[in-house]
């Protein structure tokens, strides 16, 4: 039976079967994110109605936050190392306070698993 099936028909097949795992780990694993998009792109539903002006000012902060995301255990920590990061930043405007805690919330839930309320937003803004 191993004698009838050629090297190429061999690699096709080969070629489907990964094809097919590597879309399965890239839904199921990834849940369907391109890891290397950039984070204009990724999160452009912050900033659906936003004008340029407004995405200069956000883009950089959520630039800076992203990075504060990675090896956060609990929440404590989390809302600590957030409120570091934006005690520099004053809200300029209620647009930029909301897309930049939409984008704290979004990625609170996607990269550390834990849910932000109002009031833990607010203790954020708090000096």
């Amino acid at each position: 039976m191993l004698h009838s099936i050629s090297w190429t028909q061999y690699l096709l097949i080969l070629c489907i079967a990964l094809v097919i795992y590597y879309t399965f780990v890239w839904l199921v694993y990834l849940k369907g994110r391109i890891p290397f998009v950039l984070n204009s792109k990724k999160f452009s539903s912050f900033y659906d109605n936003a004008n340029d002006e407004e995405l200069n000012a956000i883009l950089p902060v959520t630039n800076e936050l992203a990075a504060l995301f990675v090896h956060k255990q609990n929440k404590h920590e989390l809302i600590m190392a957030l409120q570091k990061g934006l005690q520099q930043y004053q809200p300029a405007d209620e647009y930029f306070k909301t897309a930049i805690n939409r984008f704290i919330v979004q990625e609170s839930l996607d990269k550390c698993s834990i849910h932000l309320g109002e009031e833990d937003l607010r203790e954020l803004w708090m000096r």
